[in-house]
Order: structure tokens, then C-alpha cells, then sequence
């Protein structure tokens, strides 16, 4: 059983906390990449989307913290992936090492079998090092990138695919404590995904209203008091849109004090229904 130190969860605590400080979303893979190659020491770190369509899987890398060699190569033989493979049963059954995955996964890995995403794991967890170098899309794509272990979680799954966040190395397998390490990490990456997701949506709905020809319902707010009033009217609590928003939970107690006397309310269900009536009203109204 893997161990923290306690310097080592010091360093989760840095980057769990670096993580969340980053609320753009196109910027924020990159950012996470950042963040976690200072716990996860690798040669590159790389986030990408995957995406199934007629019994394929395709690549898209859409962030890497050094440039891949070769990604097509990558995509040609990304069916011999035994980690892809396993999240899709209909890749494995054409794999030359279908049998030898499956009792790996079977016998010490049940973990993948039940939970293949949200989950730490490492290529040397079904294949040894002998057979992954026999395959093509090692030869083709990870030889020529100089890597030999690779450490995989999969994450944010949709009904079309999913996203994958991996570290690689040429030398030395990933320990028991860096698995460990990035399945702890794993759901702030998550909730921090969303928190930007929403933080998105609450930009994009300001920015509509301030376009508007009609008078701006928030007159004297300032920005980040009109993006907690959305929050809190899409039935955030304060701890959530603290989330959201990154900031303490006592700041957005402060933030819904001013927008409450700025609006001439008493409470946030009042504020909520003004804004949503307001949101409404705009909606039914024609352009001019």
C-alpha cells in the first residue's frame, strides 16, 4: 500500500489549490498539466479528447506540455492501446493480446473493470513491458517520443468519448504513490472542469444582457457581483458558487450583502426572481 509523506501532501495541497486558481476553459488544460507535472514528475504530460463514432476512436490532443512526434501514427494504431482498449470492449476483441488484458484486469485489476474511468492506470498494469514494445503503435509512436511507461486516467466521460490525461516517462515505471497521487487529484480536475464550464455560461449570459439595447437590469453592480447573482440564481449555495468562483465562502456572503441593498431586496429568492423574470421578459421580447 502506497503512502504520503507529509511534504507529499503538502505538494497535493499546492497543486489541488493551483488547479482551481484558473477558471478560463480553453486555457485551463494547459494549466492542469502545469499543475500536476510538478507532483507527477514526467518527460510529457498530455491532455486529450476521445471520441468514438461507428466503432472507431479517434485523437485530438488538445494540450501537451512538450509537442508529440508522429501523432498520426498514434491515430493508426491507437486501437492497440491496451488501456483504450479496455474502454472499448469492441477494440479488445481484436487485440493479440485480448486474453492477456482481461486476466490482468481480472485477477489484480479489478478496479478497471468496474471503474474504468476516474481511475489511475499504467500500461505495465496488463501488458508487460515485452509485449508492449511488440506493438505498432509503440514501434510507430511511443518509441520515437522516447517513452517506455505510461500512467492514464480517463475522465469526463460523454456519451461520444471521453478525455484522457496521461504522463509518460522514457525511464522508471510510475509508482503505487503517484497512482495514488493522481487518483486523489482526479476529481479536483473534474469539479474543476465544471467550475470553468460554469463560469463560461455565467460570462456568456452578462455579456448578452450588457449587449442588450435595454437598460441593464444590474446597473451598479460590479462584474463579479452580477456573476455571483447568476450563480445564486441558478440555485447555487454559497459554498458552490465560492466553488465556482473561486473565492471564500464569507466573500460571497459579502458580494450577496451589497447586491441586496443595491437591488432594494431583502433576501436572495427575491433577487433570484428578479433576475430570472427579467431574463425572461428579455427573452420574449423581439429584437429591435
Amino acid at each position: 500500500m502506497a503512502y504520503l509523506s507529509h511534504r507529499d501532501i503538502h505538494n497535493l495541497q499546492d497543486c489541488i489549490r493551483e488547479i482551481y486558481s484558473n477558471l478560463e476553459i480553453e486555457s485551463l488544460p494547459s494549466h492542469i498539466i502545469s499543475a500536476t507535472s510538478k507532483v507527477i514528475p514526467s518527460c510529457v504530460t498530455s491532455w486529450a479528447r476521445m471520441s468514438q463514432q461507428e466503432h472507431r476512436v479517434s485523437y485530438n490532443g488538445i494540450a501537451s506540455c512538450r509537442q508529440w512526434e508522429g501523432v498520426a501514427a498514434f491515430g493508426r494504431n491507437m486501437h492497440e492501446h491496451p488501456l483504450t482498449n479496455y474502454l472499448h470492449s469492441e477494440l479488445l476483441q481484436r487485440h493479440r493480446f485480448k486474453e492477456d488484458i482481461e486476466n490482468a484486469v481480472n485477477k489484480c485489476y479489478p478496479h478497471l473493470k468496474h471503474s474504468p474511468h476516474n481511475t489511475a492506470a499504467k500500461i505495465s498494469d496488463v501488458l508487460t513491458n515485452r509485449q508492449f514494445r511488440a506493438l505498432a503503435v509503440f514501434n510507430d509512436f511511443f518509441r520515437p517520443n522516447g517513452i517506455e511507461y505510461q500512467l492514464l486516467m480517463s475522465i469526463l466521460p460523454t456519451q461520444d468519448g471521453y478525455t484522457t490525461m496521461s504522463f509518460n516517462r522514457d525511464k522508471n515505471d510510475f509508482s503505487e504513490k503517484e497512482r495514488l497521487i493522481l487518483n486523489l487529484i482526479g476529481p479536483h480536475i473534474i469539479q474543476a472542469y465544471r467550475n470553468a464550464e460554469a463560469f463560461k455560461k455565467v460570462r456568456q449570459t452578462f455579456v448578452a444582457l450588457e449587449c442588450s439595447n435595454e437598460p441593464i437590469l444590474f446597473y451598479g453592480l460590479t462584474s463579479r457581483e452580477e456573476e455571483v447573482l447568476y450563480c445564486v440564481s441558478q440555485g447555487k449555495s454559497n459554498a458552490e458558487v465560492a466553488g465556482i468562483l473561486n473565492m471564500a465562502s464569507g466573500t460571497v456572503k459579502r458580494h450577496l450583502e451589497n447586491i441586496y441593498q443595491k437591488l432594494g431586496v431583502e433576501n436572495r429568492t427575491t433577487a433570484t426572481s428578479l433576475i430570472l423574470a427579467t431574463m425572461k421578459d428579455r427573452q420574449s421580447k423581439p429584437p429591435s
